[in-house]
């Protein structure tokens, strides 16, 4: 999982440097506290804004991913500052990764290449995930309604370094305003709204999840 703070160089330079660390600190706070809950997720590294975290389960990475929207959305009044609110947004991929330990652990490989571009293309405030994480994680969601979150099924969009398309899915809080379909790339391959069913139970695997509009047909939605 990759996660990042939407526009932060923009509003460092319009805020200041202090105002604008104030923010950060409380927004890596409230990442820290909710990605490591009961030992859910691991944070790899910090790299300026962003967090990379890992996860046993993509069900748990979804969880906890939606749960620091909510959580930002949530304390918005104290994550604003003149017309600045602080979003983020965050990718989740899953899939074997590389660890390397040496002063410092941290994960690479194509998964986590992955993650990080599917991220790049979120907006503030919407959890993107690839079709593999959305196959592992929709079952659960549907059946735990303490969870409260909903998907969505973008379509497909080229990411850069990878040949082929990678179809996204989004994963939200019920009370929230669902995202709009991610920014297009070039090229942006828009597949048509359909319902799909929650695929059968496929087990857990490792999950390498990132934490980083123009007008769109609609997409479908699912509660």
């Amino acid at each position: 999982m990759f996660t990042d703070i939407v526009g932060s160089t923009n509003a460092t330079e319009r805020l200041g440097e202090k105002v604008y660390t104030g923010l950060r600190h409380l927004h890596d706070e409230l990442v820290r506290k909710i990605i490591t809950r009961d030992g859910a997720g691991t944070i790899v590294k910090e790299i300026g804004d962003s967090f990379l975290c890992v996860f046993a389960e993509p069900s748990a990475a979804v969880e906890r991913a939606v749960e620091v929207q909510r959580a930002i959305h949530m304390n918005r009044e104290n994550l604003s500052a003149g017309e600045y609110t602080l979003t983020v947004r965050i990718g989740i991929h899953m899939g074997q990764v590389a660890v390397e330990d040496s002063l410092r652990q941290d994960v690479f490989g194509r998964q986590v290449n992955m993650a990080a571009r599917i991220e790049s293309l979120a907006s503030g405030g919407q959890v993107l995930t690839s079709r593999s994480v959305w196959e592992n994680a929709v079952g659960w969601a549907a059946n735990d309604p303490s969870a409260d979150i909903g998907h969505i099924r973008y379509g497909k969009a080229k990411l850069k370094g990878f040949d082929e398309p990678v179809e996204l899915f989004g994963f939200h809080s019920k009370e929230a305003v669902v995202p709009p379909a991610p920014a297009p790339t070039s090229p942006w391959h828009r597949m048509p709204a359909t319902a799909t069913e929650p695929p059968p139970h496929s087990g857990a695997r490792t999950s390498a999840a990132a934490c980083r509009h123009p007008p769109s047909p609609p997409a479908t939605r699912h509660r």
